[in-house]
């Protein structure tokens, strides 16, 4: 990298680190990273490999990038009992069985639901610890319950206390025994047969403070540990004897702190013991030598605190440390990787960048810090350190392995030679001549042919010394072997031609030396076919690997490769897997593995899969800036040795590769539907009614490692025409969803893979179609328009046929009366006129009787007042603006009153309250000549004296005609009498009914319906 910008970056990461043991680096997390709280008093992984982590404000699920967090609050429907938690058990898969604020509490981690079982309400608890296979056990004060799988209560123990009411713990160590006591008193419960025999008491403890509080029982080796805080650590058997005790004190058979808080399993020969002040122990079971690792403010890879409350072993061998700072991870990788980082450090200066690593002629290696005149030998077989002699050392900038020396170059033209199996120094200042102005000879190397090679700033160009005769080769920028443009160069590679590669981060131009005519030329990846528009910046690192590639690490362009043999080139950045496009170091493994040291952490491309791994301190790695060229892979070994700013490791890239998980679980964490949260398991199979068809769901992929190098694409069956990719956010949403069955998938990988990690159990759905859509209502609609069709059409032709008929009828009618009409007239006029006629012809032929012409004159004015009556009578029943019941009755009142006002006959009227109604003219005329028919008979035959004409309404209207004559014998009527046929037709033809009554006098009864439909001659 630019050698100006280094000493800004010394300031910035001046971190020196004295106590943190070599091979344990630790990643932390705090209410930074996104902990409900500092305070971390449980941990547990469940069966989808989520972590939970109970603290004193709630409780926290972390899949490897982001933490979930559960409080207690009142306002909340689904809520924990307190907001301290801890104890987690998983009593089965995806439901969580915990301790919170001294209540039972269980979780569906699925649906994120907290509930309690019924067996469980009410009862207090203050520890759970898991009873081997059979259930579990639930302390309070002065007793414990035994539950079994279910959770369900199986029994109580209430061991026989001296020292009644302390805390119950109920320990497994085997499927008939269990250690149950308090830290005064202990007892072996016998399963079998229900009974209590003594394990401990406080006479049988030790002196100072007689208590001891048990942690962890040893299955292999049927040890029981238990702790005094000024005791120290103590070992029982089962039989109650003590076999050893680490006391307090600070050699390595002792424990410093006797304030242990939990006991818990490493390996078959190791245990990790938490302290509540002293940090983390490691103790080996079979040396009994405690290695003890505690926080260190200045390294930010030690433990966060040294009060230290719970150890957890994950299924990926991590081991996370609660703390009350935050919790740690220690990656499994520290088995892999070996770090050196105290000694290194180990300065006046109190600044350390390391710069490069070479491996001696000794077979051990060299370590360089940039700036520093140290030089630091490890030792390949122990991995012990020692000092090269700083007083023949230069201020470092370069050193290389020329052979069976280590070249070293720093601040001033004066090269430094140490030999390690003579372990002898030797210096030249050769290159004064040639770098006449140089302060840094920044780079020194020796080609594969033997020629030593150099390059100083401040115009000192390069300098090569001829491996045959020790000819001496100056180049210039502007010299005769051709042209570059910078003055000095800092990184270089050699092809299989023997020919030589330069770069700076000065220029993004690179500079060809040509073997065969000891010239250079410039070469410009950018200017390649495909290259344009790339950002140009300058060259950090090249390397060659075996395919004759070379690779140039830019900074800020990312990273290329180059084929010299067909001049192809590929560019690799972000988008395809590198963490960041600033590249500090480059180096290939024995499989040629490409490794890339960055700002943002290592990556491994793997050329074979086209494909990066990113690895970062949440892998394990002591830091994640690797900006320097101190990379070195031992072929011998098969070790790759990288630096960072202040730490050295070691490991193999085989080894490392392989705990990488390739394959991880991918859920559905959470749907919401129209803005709310969908219960029950997001797994299953949901329909949601036609407006709930916004939808939002949110997914986790869980990896405990590599969690932040997760991306995601998405797709949503039935609607998605392909994946969507979602990079590392983990919502997709869609609004205003159609009806129909869809399902929603995920898939995930690690950025710079090619292959997908899709999801196992996707999410399926159905928005139901609206009633008005379905297949049924479509037909019933389908149905009930061709009714309706059926029934317009046949409506239409009904009242075509009924205004048909009508028309018929009324045509008919019309003819009917106008034949009546014209009967009538013929009959009643016609007679009349014939009289008329006669007695006229009478008159005119000059009848001298007086008396006898006066007579005929009366007689044709008789005639005429008939014929006008008659007339009128006519026109009454045609004229429709007497369409009513009013009309009818008082034209009848009018008729009868004036018929009989000259016949010694008194008339009776009467009528009820009679609504006013349409009548049409048949119905009146027909009502009318009844009445008049009826009226003529009184007259003519009955010799009475009283008429009484009664007209009514009770839904018909009903006219009764009633004398006091003698009445008729209806079997003994005139043959040729038409009067009772002819009431009786006109009658039946408005459909109406006639009665007639004689005993004595006569009684007509006339009953119609005024609405019956009639056939009519008028017309609208």
């Amino acid at each position: 990298m630019h050698r100006s910008a280094l000493f800004i970056l010394l300031f910035i990461f001046s971190i020196q680190s004295h106590a943190q043991t070599p091979g344990f680096t630790f990643t932390s997390y705090t209410r930074a990273n996104g902990l409900s709280d500092n305070f971390v008093q449980s941990i547990f992984e469940d069966s989808r490999g989520f972590m939970w982590f109970g603290t004193r404000e709630g409780i926290n699920r972390y899949d490897g990038n982001t933490f979930r967090t559960f409080y207690s609050h009142q306002n909340y429907g689904n809520k924990l009992p307190g907001n301290s938690n801890g104890h987690f058990q998983e009593y089965k898969p995806g439901h969580l069985f915990f301790q919170s604020d001294r209540a039972p509490v269980c979780m569906n981690t699925i649906t994120l639901q907290f509930y309690l079982p019924s067996s469980l309400k009410g009862k207090p608890c203050l520890k759970i610890t898991k009873i081997g296979q059979k259930g579990y056990a639930m302390s309070e004060a002065g007793f414990c319950y035994l539950l079994d799988k279910e959770l369900n209560i199986i029994d109580s123990l209430a061991p026989p206390f001296v020292n009644a009411g302390e805390l119950v713990t109920c320990d497994y160590i085997s499927d008939d025994m269990y250690l149950v006591g308090s830290n005064r008193e202990y007892f072996l419960y016998h399963v079998a047969k229900k009974q209590f025999s003594i394990f401990l008491r406080e006479d049988d403890m030790p002196e100072r403070q007689r208590l001891l509080t048990f942690h962890y029982f040893d299955l292999q080796r049927h040890i029981i540990y238990m702790s005094n805080f000024y005791g120290g650590l103590y070992e029982y058997n089962l039989q109650g004897k003590m076999l050893h005790n680490w006391s307090r004190g600070k050699a390595p058979e002792q424990i410093e702190d006797g304030g242990i808080s939990m006991i818990a399993r490493r390996s078959d020969s190791t245990l990790w013991i938490s302290t509540y002040g002293y940090g983390l122990y490691l103790l080996n079971t079979k040396t009994g030598i405690f290695t003890r690792i505690k926080h260190n403010k200045e390294d930010p890879a030690s433990i966060i605190e040294n009060a230290v409350t719970s150890v957890y072993t994950d299924r990926s061998n991590n081991t996370w440390v609660g703390t009350s700072g935050g919790v740690c991870k220690l990656n499994s990788t520290n088995s892999i990787i070996r770090v050196w980082r105290s000694d290194i450090n180990n300065t006046s200066a109190n600044e350390t960048l390391l710069l490069n690593i070479e491996k001696g002629s000794d077979r051990n290696m060299y370590l360089t810090a940039f700036s520093l005149k140290k030089v630091t030998r490890i030792n390949s077989a122990n991995g012990q350190m020692s000092q090269l002699d700083e007083s023949k050392m230069p201020y470092m900038w370069c050193s290389t392995n020329v052979g069976n020396e280590i070249l070293f170059t720093g601040s001033s033209t004066t090269i430094t030679f140490y030999d390690p199996v003579r372990n002898t120094y030797r210096q030249s200042d050769f290159l004064k001549k040639y770098f006449p102005v140089s302060e840094i000879v920044i780079l020194a190397f020796k080609h594969s042919n033997g020629d030593l090679w150099y390059s100083g700033n401040n115009g000192g160009g390069f300098v090569r010394v001829d491996a045959r005769d020790g000819s001496i080769h100056s180049y210039k920028k502007d010299g005769p072997r051709g042209k570059f443009k910078i003055s000095y160069y800092a990184c270089y590679a050699e092809d299989k031609n023997g020919d030589l590669w330069f770069g700076v981060n000065k220029s993004e131009t690179l500079v060809h030396w040509i073997l065969k005519e000891d010239r250079f030329e410039e070469f410009n990846l950018f200017k390649l076919p495909g290259m344009s528009g790339l950002t140009m910046t300058g060259i950090n690192e090249l390397i060659m690997d075996g395919h004759d590639n070379l690779w140039a690490g830019f900074d800020g362009g990312g990273l290329f490769r180059y084929n010299i043999q067909n001049r192809s080139i590929t560019h690799f950045g972000i988008g395809n897997g590198l963490p960041t496009n600033y590249i500090g170091s480059l180096q290939t493994d024995g499989r040629n593995r490409l490794w890339i040291g960055t700002p943002k952490g290592l990556s491994c491309y793997i050329p074979e899969e086209n494909k990066f791994i990113n690895f970062t301190r949440d892998d394990g790695l002591p830091e994640d800036f690797f900006n320097e060229r101190c990379t070195y892979y031992d072929s011998s070994s098969n070790y790759l040795w990288v630096g960072s700013i202040n730490s050295l490791m070691r490991f193999n890239p085989d080894s490392l590769l392989a705990v990488q998980k390739k394959v991880f679980p991918i859920y559905i964490d959470e749907v919401t539907v129209n803005g709310k949260k969908i219960e029950g398991s997001p797994e299953e199979t949901a329909t949601f009614m036609p407006t709930a068809n916004t939808l939002q769901f949110r997914f986790t992929g869980v990896d405990l490692n590599n969690g932040k190098e997760v991306e995601y694409s998405y797709l949503l069956s039935g609607a998605d025409a392909d994946w969507i990719y979602n990079e590392n956010i983990t919502t997709a949403s869609y609004a205003n969803l159609a009806p129909g069955d869809y399902t929603f998938m995920v898939r995930a990988r690690h950025k710079g893979e090619n292959e997908w990690n899709e999801m196992k159990m996707p999410f399926r759905f159905t928005i139901l179609t609206p009633w008005y859509k379905q297949i049924w209502f479509r037909l019933l609609l389908i149905a009930v328009v061709s009714l309706l069709v059926w029934f317009i059409i046949k409506t239409y032709y009904q009242r075509k046929l009924d205004k048909e008929r009508t028309d018929l009828e009324r045509k008919q009618a019309i003819e009917k009366e106008r034949t009546r009409i014209a009967t009538d007239m013929h009959d009643d006029f016609g007679a009349s006129l014939s009289r008329i006629k006669f007695l006229s012809e009478k008159l005119q032929i000059g009848n001298p009787d007086a008396e006898s012409n006066h007579k005929d004159l009366e007689k044709i004015s008789v005639y005429s007042d008939e014929m006008a009556e008659k007339m009128g009578e006519i026109v009454w029943a045609l004229n429709k603006r007497y369409d009513s019941t009013g009309d009818l009755l008082s034209f009848c009142r009018a008729y009868a009153s004036e018929y009989l006002a000259d016949k010694p006959i008194q008339l009776h009227f009467h009528e009820t309250t009679i609504p006013e109604m349409q009548l049409n003219g048949e119905i009146r005329r027909n009502i009318f000549l009844v009445m008049k028919e009826a009226l003529h008979n009184i007259v003519q035959h009955a010799g009475a004296t009283q008429i009484w004409l009664d007209i009514r309404f009770d839904g018909d209207l009903q006219m009764i005609i009633r004398d006091d004559g003698t009445g008729f014998d209806p079997e003994h009527v005139r043959p040729f009498s038409n009067g009772l046929s002819n009431m009786k037709k006109r009658i039946e033809d408005i459909g109406g009914t006639i009665s007639f009554e004689t005993n004595p006098g006569t009684c007509i009864t006339v009953r119609v319906n005024p609405g019956i439909r009639q056939n009519t001659y008028t017309s609208s």
